[in-house]
């Protein structure tokens, strides 16, 4: 029960970032050129994501 309660949050937080980021930019405050910035640093998710799995157990 616990992992699917972790699921969700995971899920709810990921649609309410979603949902600021297009705030954001709808109100001229997170312009889409700054993306190309981000998604250069995809691979730091990756990596938070690990440390996470690994510092749980």
């Amino acid at each position: 029960m616990a992992t699917n309660r972790n699921g969700n949050l995971l899920v709810g937080g990921v649609l309410i970032a979603l949902g600021v980021v297009f705030l954001l930019n709808t109100m001229g405050l997170f312009p889409w050129r700054l993306w190309s910035q981000v998604w250069r640093l995809w691979p730091l998710i990756l990596v938070v994501i690990g440390l996470k799995k690994i510092l749980e157990n």
